[in-house]
């Protein structure tokens, strides 16, 4: 949920929608070496969005 205090241009930034596209040298790993990538990818993303979020404020 978005609070209304933070203003219109930051809940469009929290409301963004982004696509992630692996690279090919991702997709051709055994799956346990692409889970921990994926997982990786995942843990990196979040630290990102969060820190370009508190950015914003």
């Amino acid at each position: 949920m978005v609070k209304p205090c933070y203003g219109a241009r930051l809940a469009a930034e929290i409301l963004m929608r982004y696509l992630i596209r692996f690279f090919p040298e991702i997709t051709i790993k055994t799956r346990p070496v692409r889970h921990r990538l994926v997982q990786v990818l995942r843990r990196n993303l979040r630290i990102m969005l969060r820190y370009s979020i508190a950015e914003s404020v």
